[in-house]
């Protein structure tokens, strides 16, 4: 069900759908073809290069940013228009059995004529940002917090205050950032709007986007305060690194986008970033396989998450965990051990 979001003088009802990405739920296109609202602010804009406020019309190639899919959806929207009922209703049970959740919810848009926005930050621009104001230690902070909060519903014990803000950097970037321009999007849509507007953003994204409603006002003159210490992190983007540091850069950054989002997002941001230099490829191979083992996420959580999770034989797992916790970034470790990976390798081999 959607959040109706609360009221703001001059401007028309604002509902907001949080989503899982990838998954399948027709309530959401449903809610587009009843009610037909005015604007649809969609987050998900299936291209590395769209967002920005742009407006999507079917009628304007460029504004498609080359996008496969969203061109497919209106090709669909244009026969279904022109459909009679019958045909109309088999064909749409059919995509609701097909397509993912944004993907039809964009289709019911371009049906409606209601106007299509995608208000999220260019994806590039945020894979560019992540890559360059963050330091390996934010990285690896980020990922350890990902881990505990991955664990800690199956484990039932929450992660603490201070497991959480660590990661406040990666998360500002990250999240925060998007959430507050999402926002602008909903309420500039919303302005002197007679009609509802509906907001389609991914779960993790609905708390900020409501303390954000919240806080800014019309002309946007106040945002959140935590948006304020980006700005001081800004020499970071001039910090020259050796190719060793640029391969566990990487190797750390798409470890935490596995982590936290879908495997196509990783993919996604391979694509976007620049090629590392020959240089960096050992070190970068070598962080990955490390952050990708099993006994690297075990190593990342607390030590009451730990205990909870796994226990010894005849040894103490948070000692057995030391060494590979000393080769973190955020314990003072390169966070790259070629020893390590070794020793990793004959314990699997080991158990096989």
């Amino acid at each position: 069900m959607p959040i109706l979001l609360p009221h703001k003088p001059g401007h028309g009802q604002v509902f907001l759908f949080g989503v899982e990405h990838n998954s399948q739920q027709d309530e959401l296109a449903h809610f587009i073809l009843e009610q037909k609202p005015a604007v649809a602010v969609f987050e998900n804009s299936f291209s590395a290069g769209g967002g920005n406020g742009a407006v999507v019309s079917c009628t304007d190639l460029e504004s498609l940013d080359g996008s496969e899919l969203i061109t497919m959806a209106c090709a669909m929207a244009a026969r279904m228009q022109s459909s009679p009922g019958p045909v109309f209703q088999h064909v749409w049970q059919q995509l609701e059995r097909e397509c993912e959740a944004e993907l039809l919810a964009h289709m019911a848009a371009f049906v409606t004529n209601t106007v299509v926005v995608h208000g999220d930050r260019p994806k590039a621009e945020t894979y560019q940002r992540l890559n360059d104001l963050t330091t390996l230690v934010d990285l690896d902070q980020a990922i350890a917090a990902q881990v505990c909060i991955n664990f800690s519903d199956a484990l039932g014990v929450p992660c603490g205050h201070d497991d959480l803000s660590s990661a406040a950097v990666v998360h500002q970037i990250f999240t925060a950032e998007r959430d507050l321009m999402l926002c602008r999007s909903l309420q500039q849509s919303s302005a002197n709007q007679p009609h509802c507007v509906i907001g389609v953003v991914g779960v993790a994204h609905v708390p900020g986007i409501m303390q954000c409603w919240e806080a800014i006002t019309s002309d946007f003159t106040k945002v959140p305060h935590e948006q304020s210490f980006v700005l001081n992190r800004q020499f970071k983007a001039a910090l020259v690194e050796g190719a060793e540091a640029q391969g566990v850069r990487r190797a750390l950054l798409e470890s935490f986008l596995e982590l936290s989002c879908s495997p196509a997002v990783c993919a996604d941001m391979q694509r976007q970033l620049p090629a590392l230099p020959s240089e960096a490829e050992e070190t970068y191979a070598c962080t990955r396989e490390l952050y990708g083992s099993p006994r690297m996420l075990l190593a990342a959580l607390p030590r009451e998450h730990l205990d909870k999770a796994c226990s010894g034989w005849k040894c103490n797992m948070w000692d057995e965990l030391s060494g590979l916790r000393d080769v973190r970034p955020m314990y003072g470790g390169l966070g790259y051990d070629w020893q390590l990976v070794m020793q990793l390798r004959q314990l699997y081999f080991d158990l096989g």
